[in-house]
């Protein structure tokens, strides 16, 4: 207690620092409310991309070639060297088999563009490799039949993510 008396000056020069520590880390700290509607918003944005993607594939059913499995991405993203963005999804995926071989069909309200493929399984993964190289992976897992496509052009890409549904 001494000490303090004696070293006012010293004293306050301590409790203001410690004051101003703890403004700025309570001021650094994330807000749990903040990121809930973010996230709502996110969420409410991958289910309408869903809601659209699929009522153009229920539109377009009657003319699409026959298939195994429909797939709809519920969120699609625009990535360059600059980073990534949240793009509407537009296209849909069919999976199936004609004749002798697999295909996958990206569609979108215009006619599917068709590639043949190879099946590679790994795990519980099935991946769909065009036949002829065109910058595109397509890997579905077998646990909840989600799915990831990747489209390059260039050195750009766009990545969509959503689930598979049998026909």
């Amino acid at each position: 207690m001494n000490w303090i008396k004696e070293n006012k000056i010293a004293s306050a020069i301590i409790i203001i620092l410690v004051v101003v520590l703890a403004i700025v880390y309570l001021d650094k700290q994330p807000t749990p409310t903040s990121s809930v509607p973010q996230e709502n918003s996110q969420q409410a944005t991958q289910n309408n991309n869903a809601s659209k993607v699929s009522n153009l594939y229920k539109q377009m059913l009657p003319s699409l070639p026959a298939h195994d499995l429909y797939c709809i991405p519920s969120k699609k993203s625009y990535c360059t060297l600059e980073g990534c963005e949240d793009v509407e999804a537009n296209i849909f995926i069919l999976l199936g088999q004609k004749k002798d071989s697999l295909f996958l069909a990206r569609c979108d309200n215009k006619p599917c563009d068709v590639y043949d493929v190879n099946l590679i399984q790994s795990g519980e993964f099935t991946s769909f490799e065009t036949k002829e190289p065109h910058g595109m992976l397509f890997r579905t897992s077998n646990l909840d039949q989600s799915f990831i496509e990747v489209v390059t052009l260039g050195t750009d890409s766009f990545v969509s993510n959503g689930y598979c549904y049998k026909e």
